[in-house]
């Protein structure tokens, strides 16, 4: 099997990157391939609220705690409780119909269908785009 690790943008030198390819092919062995829940995983969150608690004094439950990758990655989350509110807002707003991810277990993605003419398509992801802007 070959492996490929691209770490951009950053510095792809040093021993955090032995180190992280070797977690990375890890992960992959152990079948962790998929994207994992929004907020963090529980267990990510769990460990969060021990740290948190052990060296800082705080107490947090692992459902108050939401890893992101960034301010505006959080910011959505708040906006968008669910995949199921986010086709609901996409029906009121933009009129598009969409499946909710958590109908195929990918919570938090959606699922469009293009069984129409493309100047359709082009109408309706113009209105996905607006939608998405105002959010």
């Amino acid at each position: 099997m070959v492996y490929r690790v691209t770490l951009i943008p950053g510095d792809g030198t040093g021993p955090e990157l032995a180190q992280a390819t070797r977690r990375v092919i890890e992960a992959i062995d152990a079948g962790h391939t998929r994207y994992t829940e929004v907020g963090g995983t529980a267990a990510l969150r769990e460990a969060i609220a021990a740290k948190l608690a052990r060296e800082n004094g705080l107490s947090y439950a692992p459902r108050e705690i939401v890893v992101s990758n960034g301010a505006k990655h959080s910011i959505w989350n708040a906006r968008v409780r669910d995949s199921v509110s986010l086709c609901d807002y996409l029906i009121d707003e933009a009129r598009i119909v969409c499946v909710p991810g958590s109908a195929f277990g990918m919570e938090m993605h959606l699922r469009l269908s293009y069984a129409i003419g493309e100047q359709a398509i082009r109408d309706g992801l113009g209105r996905l785009a607006t939608a998405l802007q105002r959010m």
